[in-house]
């Protein structure tokens, strides 16, 4: 398998040991996730934190052993990947790992300070339905951090069943929320294979030629999307966080595509 994207998918699956070698293969891919988590950090608000399709639970593991936030719940629709969550979590007792879909959060209204939700949307056929979910669970006041990697450099991925290019992301984070920014992330070194760089052509052209034909992920009217808003506090243009930069400039040609957005009170 090429795609090392998702530690236990939150739509399907790998096991534990595939992953675990796919990462020996691709350690540009565990820094990208590393750095999601680490990006969000100072950013977390004080209270209740989701992850939205938590895989094997490093990244929230790693979270919650930062701090001591109130309440701190994972979700991931694989059980297996629960499991492993559950068994691998240095600090079990403080995260209420449960089985559940992102499309579907069994979870009041209002409910979360944050929601993290990092390499879920592309694995799923309804990604506006999961926005919905988001914004439904997440307190006023509250803030988001999701990502996707960027659908103009994707591998071809057959999990992939919804990827976004950078403008497809804006419009559908726009549709929905009005404080929010967009960022692409760049790990230092990417070492790919003749043939790697041939599934990236041939994903650019097929992306290329699916928005010709009007097919976006989002509703056409919405393409043109709102313009970033510059209130949330994400200091300097450019961050590099654990061997990967972010940056919001050029984000047709970064790795991932990265936002954080602040609900509205």
């Amino acid at each position: 398998m090429l795609w090392p994207d998702r530690e236990c998918g939150s739509t399907g699956g790998s096991d534990g040991g595939q992953t675990a070698s796919l990462e020996a293969l691709h350690p540009w891919q565990r820094a990208l996730r590393r750095a999601r988590y680490a990006y969000a950090k100072p950013l977390i608000l004080p209270g209740a934190i989701l992850d939205d399709g938590c895989g094997r639970g490093e990244g929230i593991s790693w979270l919650t052993g930062q701090g001591s936030p109130t309440c701190v719940c994972a979700i991931d629709a694989s059980h297996t990947a629960i499991d492993a969550a559950r068994a691998g979590a240095d600090k079990a007792d403080e995260i209420n790992f449960l089985v559940a879909n992102a499309l579907d959060l069994p979870f009041s209204e209002d409910t979360f300070d944050n929601v993290l939700c990092f390499e879920v949307i592309e694995h799923v056929r309804q990604p506006l339905r999961l926005l919905e979910e988001v914004d439904r669970v997440l307190a006023p006041g509250g803030r988001a951090f999701l990502s996707t990697p960027n659908g103009l450099r994707n591998f071809g991925n057959p999990l992939h069943v919804s990827p976004f290019t950078p403008r497809e992301f804006e419009a559908a984070i726009a549709q929905r929320w009005s404080d929010y920014r967009i960022l692409g992330l760049r790990p230092a070194t990417i070492p790919l294979s003749l043939s790697m760089h041939i599934l990236r052509l041939g994903m650019y052209l097929k992306t290329t030629f699916r928005l010709r034909r009007g097919r976006s992920l989002v509703p056409r009217a919405v393409l043109g999307g709102a313009g970033t808003n510059a209130s949330i506090p994400l200091g300097q243009q450019q961050f590099d966080c654990r061997g990967v930069s972010f940056s919001r400039d050029a984000l047709a040609s970064c790795e991932c595509l990265y936002s954080v957005i602040t609900k509205r009170q």
